[in-house]
């Protein structure tokens, strides 16, 4: 009897009048379900397809891939008001990227069909081209439009030259900033800030972005995050080592964030162990060209070399880029070149050549020497090379 009477039931349903409240709950399911997506972000240059014919597969392989970085950068500019700007050679454009990925692979014995999507690194970006204004996004017809009378503003990225101040305390092997014990964190809240210098207030936002023990294995999109919401350009890394004896000099170690990675600059031995004068020498040392300010190694102790990374997947690459922003006295991170095969990178090592296996293999990195006759090092992700070998 009940079965019958159910779809009877379902009926009286769909013909009853519905409640203010019941069509006001279907009208807001109706808005949500049409609320636009969020839209891509400027500096990913997606749906780039290259068709290269060429002697063999792996040639049109690795013409299509300079091809599509070549035209995601002319794309790339015209979207930062740079329209016309002329793509920069290869191995330059590599250094602007932070990741790719292809899809719709197709090839044959002599030609290779491929759309990439390149995400480019947002700070590398506007070092490159200067003060920036993105263009507008198209406008999407299904997308639910700004109600009549409001405006949006023009999405703007400017260089203010403003610096943001990372304060790190380190006791020990472990680096802190947010804990309530780092007094030279302390040190520069009591101090304030000049024009050009912000010092993060450590809300819940920014103990999101970078953890309390990352000073050197930060999150690249934690810090952009950090940057956009304080207005600054870039940031600085101050790791305040004290003395272990009372009266030993404060050592103030200085890192540059705008590359691949926090990179060291120079180290400051303030006499006494006063925080207070380290402030004073800190900002005294940044209002220069404090990025080119390099302490000089010791004859000897300095290595400037060449390495490859053999790559077979793009997480591989995101992983050899985390783990050599943890080795000790690597300074310089350059990229030569990328390519799906993999990458070339000029490396600085601030330390005895002897050291450098040790080094790399600390931070998760296995470093092979140079073949007979060679001059380039093969680095890889994971500490223990794989089983294969590429030829670049």
């Amino acid at each position: 009897m009940l079965r019958k009477l159910f779809p009877l039931f379902l009926l009286i349903l769909a013909l009853a009048p519905l409640t203010p409240c019941a069509q006001e709950q279907i009208l807001q399911a109706e808005i949500s379900l049409s609320a636009p997506v969020a839209p891509e972000s400027p500096f990913t240059v997606s749906g780039v397809t290259v068709d290269i014919t060429a002697a063999s597969a792996l040639d049109a392989r690795a013409q299509a891939f300079e091809k599509a970085q070549q035209e995601a950068f002319t794309i790339l500019a015209q979207r930062v008001g740079s329209p016309g700007a002329p793509p920069p050679p290869s191995a330059a454009i590599s250094t602007l990227i932070q990741d790719y990925e292809i899809t719709n692979e197709k090839l044959s014995a002599v030609r290779y069909i491929g759309t990439y999507t390149f995400r480019f690194r947002e700070r590398a970006v506007r070092q490159y081209f200067g003060t920036i204004t993105l263009a507008a996004p198209v406008p999407d017809p299904d997308a639910v439009q700004p109600l009549e009378g409001t405006t949006t503003a023009p999405a703007q990225v400017s260089q203010s030259g403003t610096l943001l101040i990372l304060p790190f305390l380190q006791r020990g092997q472990a680096a802190t900033i947010w804990s309530p014990f780092n007094s030279w964190m302390q040190a520069w809240s009591r101090a304030g800030t000049l024009d050009g210098l912000t010092l993060p207030m450590g809300d819940i936002q920014d103990v999101r972005d970078i953890g309390d023990s990352q000073a050197l294995n930060y999150s690249e999109h934690g810090l952009d995050a950090m940057l956009a919401r304080y207005g600054a350009q870039e940031a600085v890394l101050l790791v305040a080592v004290p003395g272990t004896a009372e009266g030993a000099p404060l050592s103030i170690q200085i890192y540059r964030t705008d590359r691949i990675g926090p990179e060291f600059v120079t180290s400051l031995e303030i006499p006494g162990g006063s925080m207070d004068h380290a402030i004073s020498e800190v900002r005294t040392f940044l209002t220069g060209n404090w990025k080119a300010a390099r302490s000089s190694a010791p004859a000897g102790q300095s290595v400037d070399f060449l390495v490859q990374v053999p790559l077979r997947t793009l997480k591989e690459w995101t992983l050899a880029q985390r783990a050599l922003s943890r080795v000790q006295g690597v300074e310089d991170v350059v990229v030569r070149s990328l390519s799906p095969k993999g990458a070339e990178l000029s490396l600085k090592f601030r330390g005895p050549p002897e050291g450098m296996a040790t080094a790399f293999q600390q931070a998760g990195l296995n470093l092979r020497p140079p073949e007979a006759g060679g001059q380039i090092y093969t680095l890889y992700p994971g500490g223990s090379a794989p089983s294969y070998t590429q030829k670049f």
